[in-house]
């Protein structure tokens, strides 16, 4: 028992080391902003630090297939098991580096890192060093991005030219001085922040801007998803078994799609004849997008039906869980610069 402990503590500390093998990609300042613990640095994406990452990840599956949880109780083989699969996954995640793209519409530095800078405070002299040093850090992290992107582009690993705009509009606002998602959440920007974010900040975004709106525009292509990159379909399998946690193959996912869409049909039809409506399917569907009885007219209508499917599957929970969370939930509207991606 003890030496799983050791292990379930060593990969918790691990996870939190500023200067650890986990520390690359910014994971270990999201894991302290997360846990409510100071930050002092972010570590940027780099080839180096995520074989780092890998090196670690194999040592400790080689420790962990050493402890032999045969006399472990339930909880304990459960642990070891959740254990297991999280350095796993740790592992294999660093296996795709070159198939991970962190600039999307959806996924970018300067909207994934706002959590980190709402947490950040700049009171007192020990506060503000530490919230400058991650200033720099940012800097330095979209160079490493922008260096990252142009080795994905030699190995022909490129985003569609379609989602370009989104993305290169989100780092044209993080260059803001005012309005910058880099200023320190629990306090006022202490003296010198301007000054720190022109020299530090936005050299280094204007040249990542410049790389996506030039020479990686120029490489993207025209098709879609991971079947027109080099190497794309192993990573979409990778990915399917990485976010379902089962041995799926994407054609076994793909047919109970078809299942599940064959099931909405006769259920749609079932809603038309309820209606009254006596179109056809598409003109159905067409009607959906502009009835103002079925189209939201605000961002609190929308926060306000989202809420209601979510109460309706949380009602259900009962029937499927023996124990309810006791977190809130609930839907918020998006700050005004992320709602383009």
């Amino acid at each position: 028992m003890e030496v799983l402990q050791r292990a379930i503590d060593g990969y918790e500390a691990t996870n939190g080391d500023e200067q650890g093998p986990l520390r690359g990609a910014a994971f270990a300042a999201i894991y302290r902003s997360a846990q409510g613990m100071p930050i002092s640095g972010i570590a940027p994406e780099t080839e180096e630090l995520n074989e780092e990452g890998a090196a670690w990840c194999r040592s400790a599956l080689a420790q962990l297939d050493r402890i032999d949880g045969s006399k472990f109780d339930d909880q304990n083989r459960l642990s070891l098991a959740v254990l297991r699969h999280a350095v796993a996954r740790r592992l294999q995640s660093a296996q795709h580096y070159w198939h991970v793209i962190t600039v999307t519409p959806y996924r970018c530095f300067p909207s994934s890192f706002r959590m980190i800078f709402r947490a950040l405070e700049a009171d007192g002299d020990e506060a503000r060093e530490r919230y400058f040093a991650v200033l720099r850090d940012v800097g330095a992290y979209a160079r490493a991005a922008k260096a990252k992107l142009e080795g994905q582009v030699r190995r022909g690993i490129v985003l569609p030219r379609r989602v370009l705009g989104p993305i290169i509009a989100t780092h044209r606002d993080a260059m803001s001085i005012e309005k910058s998602p880099f200023l320190p959440g629990r306090s006022a920007a202490p003296d010198g922040t301007q000054e720190a974010l022109r020299e530090h900040i936005v050299p280094a975004v204007a040249e990542l801007l410049a790389y996506l709106e030039g020479p990686y525009a120029a490489a993207a292509s025209d098709g879609w998803g991971q079947s027109a990159l080099p190497g794309g379909a192993e990573h979409y399998r990778y990915c399917v078994r990485d976010n379902t946690t089962t041995e799926l193959t994407p054609e076994q996912i793909h047919e109970r799609g078809l299942g599940v869409v064959a099931e909405l049909r006769e259920a749609m039809a079932a809603v038309r004849a309820r209606l009254g409506f006596s179109g056809t399917a598409a003109e159905f569907h067409a009607q959906l997008r502009v009835d103002p009885r079925f189209v939201p007219q605000s961002p609190e209508q929308i926060g306000d039906k989202l809420e209601r499917f979510a109460r309706i599957g949380f009602d259900a929970l009962d029937s499927l869980f023996g124990r309810r969370q006791k977190a809130p939930f609930g839907a918020k509207r998006l700050p005004e610069d992320l709602e383009a991606g």
